[in-house]
């Protein structure tokens, strides 16, 4: 309702201003009017009588050759017609002769040159135009007009040159991006952190050969380790299965698959998967009624034995390396036919040049370089499978072992049947070896103990029930990989021994 009383309200404004201009240009135009008829009465006042024009006009008019009693007979003659006009047609006359006077007087007005020409009896008015007037001044350049309309669109250029080739993409059997992430992640590790990571690995799964009735209900039960978490994943016939109605799964290491049916038949493959590796496992489901005996059941079973890539020892998630020595990264395939393995790095870089050696159980690396760290990846391949593990290298300088605890030097028993503990404990990079002698003949392992952390070992000989054939000198040595030794001794006596310093 406010919109309608708006836009009636409107209206009536433009209907008054439309009003109000037109009655302000009838007045003006009626002024206009009123105004020159004022002009025009003043003219016809001020033109004197013809004889008066003619006489002011002589100064304008070429009469040398004009006779004078020709001008006079045509001066009686005009008064002649003038009083005839004047009697039957005043109203015409009066017209004509004011149009001309009025042609007249506006040239002489306007500076313009009359000249009255008598030709064969009659008068004709000629006005000659002056001479031409200077030129103004130019006046002030007005508004800049609209921007015009954009034009039409044109054609499409030709295409550029081509560009540079790009870099080769990452091999989609080898997540990189996940391995560099790793790799960030573990620039500063924790060492016990770091032994957590491990790929997967299948401690224990389904037979590699299968075979069951149609219509039965097949369940298959595996576990896995590793760390980070592996990712399972079933696929039948190579199919990876998304909640059919007949697969079901119950936290990914149980499969069940209902109502076999002929078409089922075929390949069940179990994946493992996280960024330190991928593990398979296979199996093959047959119906019964498709073998004929059983001896083509067992030779179906040794071909399924043989085939895709597999650990003959697990390799390990992390190792260290040490400056200035030989390294070796473990990766020992078996398979039939014998696999094909390669190796590269994460992120992307070459193998050490001229210090790396492959070999079947794994890659070598000489003289080992603070720059040779980081992630190592095998990949093995045949025709039944592949397979990736990836291991990642810490490359640290040698430190010798180092004892950090010691056996007392000097120990009195004070008699005999009681126990005797020696403890020893040494540190360095890599960790130590410990073992024990007795005046300098080793002692079997199984007599003493020895527990690894993060950085020390701990080792500890116990005598149980001294006899006087245990007096002797113990001595505690500590070895590591590189043959570097540190040792500490220990003499054990009854109260009435004399006792030596070792």
């Amino acid at each position: 309702m406010a919109s309608g009383r708006d836009s009636l309200n409107l209206s009536t404004v433009i209907s008054g201003l439309h009003l109000i201009f037109t009655l302000t240009s009838v007045a003006f135009l009626s002024y206009k009017v009123f105004y020159l008829e004022n002009e025009l009465s003043l003219i016809r006042r001020e033109v004197p009588s013809t004889q008066a024009v003619r006489e002011s006009s002589n100064a304008c008019i070429d009469v040398n050759t004009t006779p004078i009693t020709r001008v006079q007979g045509i001066e009686d003659q005009e008064q002649r017609s003038e009083r005839n006009r004047r009697a039957g047609k005043r109203k015409s006359e009066s017209s004509a002769a004011d149009k001309l006077k009025a042609v007249c007087v506006q040239k002489l007005l306007s500076n313009l040159q009359v000249a009255n020409d008598m030709v064969n009896g009659s008068g004709k008015v000629i006005c000659m135009k002056g001479a031409k007037g200077p030129r103004g001044q130019t006046g002030a350049p007005g508004p800049r007009g609209r921007r015009g309309r954009p034009g039409t669109t044109g054609k499409n250029g030709a295409p550029g040159r081509k560009g540079p080739r790009g870099k080769p993409g990452n091999n989609p059997d080898v997540n990189v991006t996940v391995l560099q992430n790793l790799v960030e992640q573990l620039q500063t590790p924790n060492q016990a952190d770091v032994r957590m990571f491990a790929p997967p690995r299948f401690t224990s799964k389904p037979p590699p050969l299968i075979f069951i009735k149609e219509g039965g209900n097949l369940t298959l039960s595996i576990s896995v380790s590793g760390d980070p978490k592996p990712k399972i994943t079933w696929s039948v016939r190579l199919k990876i299965h998304e909640n059919q109605s007949r697969i079901n799964s119950t936290g990914d290491e149980k499969f069940e698959l209902n109502d076999v049916r002929y078409e089922d038949e075929g390949v069940i493959t179990c994946r493992a998967e996280n960024v330190f590796g991928v593990q398979e496992t296979e199996l093959h489901l047959h119906e019964i009624s498709c073998l004929r005996d059983l001896v083509s059941a067992q030779q179906m079973l040794s071909k399924y034995r043989s085939g895709a890539p597999r650990f003959s020892k697990s390799p390990p998630g992390e190792m260290t390396g040490f400056l200035g020595k030989e390294t070796k990264i473990q990766c020992d395939f078996l398979g039939n036919p014998t696999p094909k393995v390669t190796w590269a790095r994460s992120p992307a870089k070459p193998l050490p040049q001229g210090r790396s050696e492959v070999k079947n159980d794994g890659l070598y690396i000489n003289s080992t370089e603070i720059e040779d760290g980081g992630v190592y990846t095998c990949l093995a391949r045949n025709d039944y499978g592949i397979k990736l593990h990836g291991t990642f290298l810490k490359v640290r300088s040698v430190e010798s072992p180092l004892l950090t605890t010691k056996p007392q030097s000097y120990i009195t028993v004070t008699g005999i049947k009681e126990e005797i503990r020696l403890k020893c404990s040494a540190k360095g990079s890599p960790l130590s070896k410990i073992s024990w002698y007795k005046d300098n003949i080793i002692i079997p392992v199984s007599n003493f103990t020895s527990n690894v952390t993060t950085e020390t070992v701990i080792s500890e000989l116990v005598i149980n029930q001294f006899q006087p054939s245990d007096q002797a000198t113990y001595k505690c040595v500590a070895t590591n990989m590189y043959n570097n030794t540190v040792e500490a001794s220990s003499r054990i006596g009854k109260a009435s021994i004399t006792f030596l310093t070792a």
